[in-house]
């Protein structure tokens, strides 16, 4: 075919193709379009317009939720703030605490029955978190009790003697004692008595013999008594007998009075406490050994007021010299460093012993748990017992090899923690009176110190949450001041050991479970609704894909 015969094909099918391009009249009168004839139905196209529709159905939908809908959200994102685990599940551990630390089960090694629990309950080998938290404060006291008691039992006082290592030293010093006497009287030969009252002393027993008043010569009295200041004072660590002598007759202590008023038969102060006397005074009279009273005067009620009043400033001046002492001695004393020294390490060796203890334990308690959970050959996908028993026990071996280095570097700074922790507790135990109490917040304060380093170098916490761990942290440092006051309180009222121990750990859980479960109500920080607010972003994002789900099943069922 010629290029001119294709162009005139060309255009004759364009031609067609235009005639029939355009719309035509519908004719009406055909059968099958009688349904066009009539108005136009609009509701049917509105209907048919279903992107329309559709937008309509959206903007007009009720977004609003109802009440019961918001109760069941709010009732589904619980902090977990349930009183039964912050109060009674602390309170019911305590019990146990408080039983091992009486009858000293594993309590040198720091092991306790809410750190096993704690420890266990959060194991996995996926996430082993590794805590290495110190141990609390109030098992250390009981530690150091035990070497206190331990140095105590090396020595002992009888008569005015203390006697150690097959050695014997006399307390009372026969020179300071005549110059207190010689102060007292100067020059003359009659003086006031020392713990005032009516009656004159003499300083001569033949002058006070003449003039038929022997039972006013002068003894020169120790106002705290010296077997009070020698029990309490030989069973310090950082003093020497020595130093303790030298206590004893310190001159706020030396007190010239009458026999009568330190050993008459009748109203002989001897060896009484402070305590005893202000009893005497309140019921007005003196019970003899074999239960004869002696009612007081008016005058011998006064000198026994001034005796307690004596006593009083004679231990504040006791306190301040032996603190001076301890100082002293553990700055200057080599033998006293290297007795403080070889307790702390002691202690601090056996609490890295309970830290491996655990480690072995957890990774057992996480196979019989799991055992009891899914079954022993179940939970590990094992034909039989033996091949079960095999992998459980190849499984705890690969992650005690896998974690010993670990292990073993992070036991090297949980010694020294630890270490550092009991030297401090020893030294505090070394002072005396309100000194002590304030050298315990200090080292409280430094324990703080020593956890709250690795919360503010977590990386994965909040400055939020390291603040409300912090403060946790602080609160519950203070529980020592309560254990130890609560364990006072009931020796002093005759609950001796172990119920004492007992109560008071009982006791403390419940005061620290309280303070920490109104922390998390205060909720300080705001940690409570941000985890309110996260929790509510992933129960929605849970229904949006769920309902997603449901749709896409619902289309592929139609389809």
């Amino acid at each position: 075919m010629s290029d001119l015969h294709k162009l005139k094909a060309r255009s004759a099918r364009l031609k067609q193709l235009k005639e029939i391009s355009h719309l035509r009249e519908v004719p009406l009168n055909v059968e099958g379009n009688r349904h066009l004839v009539g108005g136009i139905d609009e509701d049917t196209l509105t209907f048919a317009d279903m992107s329309r529709e559709y937008s309509l159905r959206i903007s007009n939908f009720d977004a609003s939720a109802s009440k019961e809908e918001a109760s069941l959200l709010i009732n589904s994102i619980d902090d977990g703030n349930d009183p039964m685990d912050h109060i009674l599940e602390p309170v019911f551990l305590s019990l146990f605490d408080g039983t091992m630390r009486a009858f000293k089960i594993g309590a040198k090694q720091g092991i306790t029955a809410s750190r096993l629990y704690n420890e266990c309950k959060s194991f996995s080998y996926d996430n082993p978190s590794n805590s290495r938290l110190m141990l609390d404060s109030y098992t250390e006291f009981l530690n150091e009790r035990g070497n206190i008691a331990n140095f105590d039992s090396q020595s002992s006082y009888n008569k005015g003697n203390i006697i150690r290592d097959n050695s014997t030293l006399n307390m009372r010093d026969g020179t300071r004692m005549s110059a207190a006497k010689s102060r007292h009287f100067g020059d003359g030969l009659t003086a006031s008595d020392g713990y005032g009252g009516d009656k004159e002393i003499y300083e001569s027993k033949t002058h006070a013999k003449g003039v038929d008043k022997y039972e006013q010569r002068t003894e020169i009295d120790h106002a705290v008594p010296c077997s009070e200041i020698c029990n309490n004072l030989k069973r310090n660590k950082a003093l020497t007998d020595a130093d303790i002598k030298d206590i004893v007759n310190i001159d706020e202590n030396l007190v010239a009075t009458s026999f009568e008023n330190n050993r008459g038969s009748d109203i002989g102060k001897f060896d009484k406490s402070r305590s005893e006397i202000q009893n005497e005074i309140d019921k007005g009279y003196v019970e003899d050994a074999k239960g004869k009273k002696h009612p007081l005067s008016e005058d011998e009620i006064q000198v026994r007021k001034n005796m307690v009043d004596k006593m009083g400033k004679a231990q504040a001046a006791i306190d301040k010299n032996s603190n001076k002492k301890v100082i002293n001695n553990l700055l200057d004393n080599h033998t006293i460093q290297k007795r403080m020294t070889i307790d702390a390490s002691n202690a601090a060796a056996n609490q890295s012993l309970g830290d491996l203890i655990i480690f072995m334990i957890k990774p057992l308690y996480y196979e019989l748990k799991d055992c009891f959970a899914k079954g022993i050959e179940e939970g590990v996908n094992a034909n039989s017992f033996k091949s079960a028993l095999s992998i459980r026990i190849g499984r705890m071996k690969f992650f005690i090899m896998k974690q010993a280095k670990d292990q073993l570097k992070d036991g090297v700074l949980s010694f020294f923690k630890n270490f550092v922790s009991m030297l401090l507790e020893g030294i505090v135990n070394c002072f005396v009176g309100i000194f002590k109490s304030i050298f315990r917040m200090v080292k409280e304060g430094f324990k703080v110190l020593m956890n709250i380093i690795p919360i503010l170098q977590d990386k994965n916490k909040s400055m939020a949450e390291k603040g409300d761990a912090i403060l946790k942290l602080s609160a519950g440092s203070l529980t020592i001041f309560a254990s130890i006051g609560i364990e006072s309180w009931l020796n002093s009222v005759g609950i001796g050991e172990p119920w004492s121990i007992i109560i008071s750990s009982v006791l403390t859980a419940v005061l620290t479970a309280l303070v920490m479960y109104l922390l998390d109500k205060m909720d300080l920080f705001g940690l409570k609704e941000d985890a309110q607010l996260n929790r509510i972003s992933e129960i929605l994002s849970l229904r949006t894909e769920e309902t997603r789900d449901e749709i896409l099943t619902m289309a592929n069922n139609l389809a």
